[in-house]
C-alpha cells in the first residue's frame, strides 16, 4: 500500500509540477521575447544616434582632399582617422567605424577606416564588394541616418550597421559614415536575457514541486484506504469495510464499496457450492479433460487425464502447480509443434478428432484423439478446453495395415523409378531424411548412397541460409491442408541446384503418405548448348555486320589498327591519359564497334574509357602504369573479334579490305593532273577535256554515301533500347568530298545518331502519354550551300534537358551556380559540347560520359566548320553541321 500511495502521490505531484512549470516557462519565454525585442530596438536607436552624431565630427574639407591611396600618409587622413578612433573608443559596442563615397563607376569606395589591424583595415579607394542589400539600394541617395533591420554578413563578418551622410557647406553630400556593431556583441545581450529568464524559472521550480507534493498527498490518502480494503476483498476477506468520514464523492464511493462487499460475500458462497458439484463430475469422468491457456499454461486436469499421462494421486499437486506451468507443449506433447498447430487451428473454430502423441511421466508415448474448443475470455487469456481419448491400441492395429500398404507403394515406386531411370526420384518427410527408396540417377547425381541423409545438406552443403529457406518451405508445404496454397508454396521452392559441375532441375510433389517427392533432372548439357547457342548467335551477328557494312568495317578496323599501334608505340606515361583527344577517340571507337556487333572490343574499350575518366579526375601525377596494359587489352580483344571473322570468312576476306586498285596518293595525283590539263584552256581539245574532267573527282566520295550506314545503326540501337523508330534514309545532294578529311566527321556523327535514340526518342509508352505517335522520327539530310556541305540531323523526341546541363556544369565545376542561372537557353545548349558534360547523371555502356558531342565539335573544328544545336523541350532536337568542301582551314 505504501508503494501505491507513493506512486499515486508522485503522479499528482508531477502533473501539478509540469502544469505549473509550463505556465512559468511560458511567462519566462514571453519575458524573454519582450525584453529581447526592447533590447534590439534600444541598440538600433542607440546605433542611429551614434552614427548621426559621428557624421558631424567628420572634417568635410579634409575628407574631400583624400582621393588617391597615397593620401593615406597625409595629415588630413590621420586627423580624420584619429577622430573616428576616438568615436569608436568612446563606445564599447562599436567594432568598425569608417567613411565611404561613391566611386567613379558607381560602386562604393572606402575613404577612412579607424581600424588599426593591417589585416582588417579597408584602405583608401578599396571597393566595398559585399555591401548589405539595404546599403547597396540606398547608398546613391542616402540623405539621413539609416540602420539595418537585422544583421548581415560580408567578407569581414556578421554585423548590425548604421549609416549617416555628411554634407559640404553648399549642401552637397561629401560621403557616408558607417558604424558596425558585431553580431557577437548582440549575441551577448541576448544571452544575458536568456540566463535571466532561466534563473527566474529555476527559482520557481522548487516552490512549485513542494506545493504539488503536499497537495497530492492530501488528495491521495482516502483513495489509498479504499485500495487496501479492495485488496482484502481480492484475498477472500469480504468482512473488511471502509470507514466513511466525509459526505463528498469519496465518501459515497466508500459506502458503495462496503455495499459491494456484502453482495460479493453472498455470491462467493453460491459459486463455491456450484464449483464443488462440478468438480465432483469433472474428477469422476472416464475420459481425460484438461484446460490450458493458449500460451501453454496448464490450468486444470481431471483424474482420468492424469492417469492417461502416468501420474498418480501423489503427483497431482506437483503437476498442476509446478511441473506443467507455462510448458504444456514440452511436458505433455511428444512433438511441441502439435500443440502449436492445434492452437492455430482452434483460432478458426472447434477441432474434432485431432491426433497427437502425448508424453507420459516415464517418457513413453501414447496416441490420443482430442475434441477441443477455444473459450475466448474478455480482457483475459483465451482458454483451450479438451476431451482426450487413448487410441494407441487402435492405431497399433492399423500400423500393420499401413506398413503393408507402404511396402506395396514402395514396390510400385520402384517400378516408376525404373521406368524413369533417366531422372532422379527421392522422397523425404518433415525431418528431411531421405527414404530408402530412390532411383539410381540419385546415386549418380550425389556420387553415392543417399538413403538416411538429409536432403537439404546434399543439395546445399555450403549454403546455410539456403538450407534454412528450404526447411521453411518444406514446413509450409507439409503443414498446409489447402491444395491451392500448398501448390503456391511448392512454386516458391528452389527450381535448380548446382551439384559439382552438374546443373540439376528440381520438381516437387506431395505424396499420399504425407512426404515430399523430388524429381531431379540433369540439364547440364542443355545449359551448355544454350550458352554455346548464345555465343554462336553473337559470332554470327559479328560476321553478318562485317559483310553487310564491309566498307565501314574495313575503314574502322584499319583506323583502329593504326590507332592501337600509335598508342602502343607512343609515350603513354607522359601523356598520362589526360588527353581529351585520346578520350574522345576511345569513346568514338567504342560506339562504332558496338554498332558493328563486335563482341569483345567494346567491353575492353569501355574499361579503358573508365580508366581514363578516373585518371582525368585524379589530383596530381597519378600513376598510369596500367594504362598501357589496358590499351594492349583492347588490341587483344580486337584481334580476338577479327579471329572470329577469319574463322568464318577466311584470310582472303580480311585481306580484301586492304587491296586498292588506285592508292589515295595516286588518286590525288590524277586529280592534280586533270586540274593542270584543264588549265590549258582552249589549247586542250574538247574531246580530251571531257575525258580529263572526271579526274578532278578521283579519290573523292559522296558525303551522303558515307552516312548510309547510320539508318541501320539507328534501327538496331532502337531495338536494343526498347524504342520504335520509323525507317529513314539519308536524303539530299551527292556532294563529293575528300574521304580522308571527312572521315573523322562521319565517325563523330555516330554520337549524334546515338544521342537521338538514347537521349531523344521516348519509349512507346512515354510517347503515347505525351500525345505523340508511337514511332519516333529521325531524319538526316545533306545539302550544299555555296562551298559548304550542310548536314542536318533531327529527331522528334523529348529535347535537351537544359536544366540538367546547367546542374551538371555546376557539379563538374565548369560554371558557378550564378553563372549557370544567368545563362540563356541558347548558351546553355552549347554546354552540350563541353568535354565530360552530359544531361545524364550516370554512364552506361552506350552514353552518359559527355564525350560524344565534344568529339563532334573537335572533328568539325578540324575541317574549319561549325556545329549548332537547336532543341525545344518535348518537341525534339536538331544538329546542323557546316563544313567547307573545297578548301582547308588555314593553320
Amino acid at each position: 500500500m505504501r508503494y501505491f500511495r507513493t506512486k499515486l502521490s508522485y503522479k499528482l505531484t508531477i502533473v501539478l509540477f509540469l502544469f505549473a512549470m509550463l505556465v512559468s516557462a511560458s511567462s519566462a519565454a514571453l519575458f524573454y521575447y519582450a525584453a529581447n525585442k526592447k533590447v534590439t530596438q534600444d541598440i538600433r536607436h542607440r546605433l542611429k544616434d551614434i552614427v548621426a552624431s559621428a557624421s558631424f565630427a567628420v572634417d568635410v574639407e579634409s575628407h574631400d582632399l583624400l582621393r588617391e591611396p597615397a593620401d593615406e600618409q597625409s595629415d588630413a587622413y590621420r586627423r580624420i582617422k584619429r577622430v573616428l578612433q576616438r568615436l569608436r573608443d568612446a563606445s564599447s559596442d562599436i567594432h568598425f567605424i569608417y567613411t565611404m563615397r561613391k566611386g567613379p563607376t558607381g560602386d562604393i569606395r572606402f575613404v577612412v577606416d579607424a581600424e588599426t589591424d593591417p589585416a582588417a583595415v579597408a584602405h583608401l579607394g578599396d571597393s566595398y564588394d559585399e555591401p548589405s542589400d539595404l546599403l547597396a539600394a540606398r547608398f546613391a541617395n542616402l540623405d539621413e541616418p539609416l540602420v539595418e533591420e537585422t544583421t548581415y554578413t560580408d567578407e569581414f563578418g556578421a554585423w548590425l550597421s548604421g549609416y549617416a551622410p555628411f554634407f559640404r557647406p553648399d549642401g552637397t553630400r561629401a560621403g557616408v559614415i558607417g558604424v558596425d556593431i558585431s553580431a557577437q556583441t548582440l549575441g551577448a545581450y541576448h544571452q544575458s536575457l536568456i540566463l535571466l529568464a532561466l534563473a527566474l524559472l529555476a527559482l520557481t521550480a522548487p516552490l512549485i514541486f513542494i506545493g504539488g507534493f503536499l497537495l497530492s498527498s492530501r488528495l491521495v490518502r482516502p483513495i489509498v484506504t479504499m485500495k487496501r480494503v479492495a485488496e482484502q476483498f481480492g484475498q477472500g476477506d469480504f468482512d473488511a469495510r471502509v470507514e466513511v468520514q466525509t459526505e463528498d464523492e469519496l465518501g459515497q464511493l466508500g459506502r458503495s464499496l462496503n455495499d459491494m462487499a456484502t453482495k460479493l460475500k453472498m455470491s462467493y458462497d453460491n459459486i463455491r457450492d456450484i464449483a464443488n458439484k462440478y468438480r465432483a463430475i469433472f474428477n469422476n469422468a472416464l475420459e481425460g479433460i484438461f484446460q490450458a491457456t493458449t500460451d501453454g499454461e496448464l490450468l486444470t486436469a481431471n483424474r482420468a487425464m492424469l492417469d492417461l499421462l502416468g501420474y498418480g494421486e501423489a503427483d497431482e499437486a506437483n503437476v498442476l502447480e509446478e511441473q506443467f506451468v507455462g510448458d504444456v507443449a514440452e511436458h505433455m506433447f511428444a512433438d511441441p509443434n502439435d500443440w502449436r498447430s492445434l492452437v492455430e487451428r482452434l483460432r478458426k473454430g472447434p477441432v474434432k478428432d485431432f491426433s497427437a502423441r502425448l508424453k507420459r511421466k516415464d517418457e513413453s508415448i501414447v496416441w490420443c484423439e482430442m475434441n477441443v474448443l477455444l473459450q475466448r475470455k474478455e480482457g483475459g487469456a483465451d482458454v483451450v478446453e479438451g476431451l482426450v481419448q487413448d487410441v494407441t491400441e487402435r492405431l497399433e492395429r492399423n500400423a500393420a495395415l499401413l506398413a503393408r500398404e507402404k511396402a506395396q507403394a514402395a514396390s510400385r515406386a520402384k517400378s516408376v523409378f525404373l521406368d524413369n531411370s533417366g531422372q532422379g526420384f527421392l522422397s523425404f518427410g518433415k525431418d528431411h531424411i531421405i527414404d530408402p527408396e530412390y532411383s539410381k540417377e540419385c546415386s549418380r547425381l550425389f556420387a553415392g548412397t543417399v538413403a538416411g541423409a538429409r536432403v537439404d545438406e546434399l543439395l546445399m552443403p555450403d549454403d546455410a541460409e539456403g538450407r534454412a529457406h528450404f526447411a521453411k518451405g518444406v514446413k509450409f508445404i507439409l503443414n498446409e491442408l489447402d491444395p491451392f496454397r500448398r501448390d503456391l508454396f511448392i512454386s516458391l521452392m528452389p527450381g535448380e541446384f548446382v551439384l559439382g559441375e552438374a546443373h540439376v532441375k528440381a520438381e516437387y510433389k506431395v505424396t499420399g503418405t504425407g512426404n515430399i517427392m523430388m524429381i531431379l533432372t540433369d540439364v547440364t548439357t542443355q545449359k551448355r548448348l544454350q550458352r554455346e547457342a548464345r555465343r554462336e548467335h553473337e559470332r554470327l551477328k559479328l560476321v553478318v555486320s562485317s559483310v553487310r557494312d564491309a566498307r565501314d568495317f574495313f575503314e574502322v578496323t584499319g583506323d583502329f589498327e593504326r590507332f592501337s599501334q600509335e598508342r602502343k608505340e607512343g609515350d603513354v606515361q607522359s601523356e598520362g591519359g589526360r588527353s581529351s583527344d585520346f578520350y574522345r577517340e576511345v569513346h568514338t571507337y567504342k560506339g562504332l564497334f558496338s554498332q558493328m556487333d563486335f563482341i569483345h572490343t567494346p567491353e575492353a574499350l569501355h574499361d579503358l574509357e573508365s580508366t581514363l575518366a578516373r585518371i582525368q579526375q585524379s589530383v596530381g601525377n597519378e600513376q598510369t602504369g596500367n594504362l598501357a596494359s589496358k590499351i594492349e587489352d583492347c588490341h587483344r580483344a580486337f584481334l580476338q573479334d577479327l579471329e572470329i571473322i577469319r574463322n568464318n570468312l577466311g584470310d582472303e576476306y580480311l585481306d580484301s579490305g586492304r587491296r586498292v586498285f588506285v592508292s589515295l596518293d595516286q588518286a590525288k595525283e590524277l586529280g592534280k593532273l586533270g586540274k593542270d590539263l584543264l588549265a590549258l584552256g582552249d589549247t586542250l581539245p574538247d574531246a580530251l577535256a571531257e575525258r580529263v574532267a572526271p579526274l578532278l573527282d578521283m579519290g573523292r566520295e559522296s558525303l551522303r554515301g558515307m552516312l548510309v550506314q547510320y539508318p541501320r545503326a539507328v534501327e538496331r540501337l532502337a531495338r536494343q533500347r526498347g524504342k520504335e523508330v520509323l525507317p529513314f534514309e539519308v536524303e539530299g545532294d551527292d556532294i563529293l568530298v575528300d574521304p580522308e578529311r571527312f572521315s573523322p566527321l562521319v565517325h563523330a556523327l555516330a554520337h549524334v545518331f546515338r544521342n537521338a535514340v538514347d537521349h531523344g526518342v521516348e519509349t512507346p509508352e512515354e510517347r503515347f502519354e505525351s500525345g505523340k505517335p508511337e514511332f519516333g522520327a529521325i531524319t538526316c539530310s545533306v545539302t550544299r550551300e555555296g562551298d559548304e556541305a550542310v548536314i542536318e540531323i533531327t529527331d522528334d523526341g523529348r529535347g535537351v534537358d537544359v536544366d540538367a546541363l546547367r546542374a551538371n556544369s555546376v557539379r563538374n565545376s565548369i560554371l558557378t551556380a550564378k553563372q549557370a542561372e544567368r545563362m540563356s537557353r541558347e548558351e546553355a545548349l552549347n554546354l552540350a559540347f563541353a568535354m565530360g558534360l552530359s544531361s545524364k547523371t550516370e554512364a552506361d555502356g552506350l552514353s552518359g560520359r559527355g564525350v560524344g558531342l565534344s568529339a563532334l565539335q573537335a572533328a568539325v573544328n578540324g575541317l574549319g566548320g561549325s556545329v549548332q544545336l537547336q532543341s525545344e523541350q518535348g518537341r525534339g532536337s536538331r544538329v546542323i553541321v557546316r563544313a567547307p568542301v573545297d578548301r582547308i582551314r588555314a593553320s
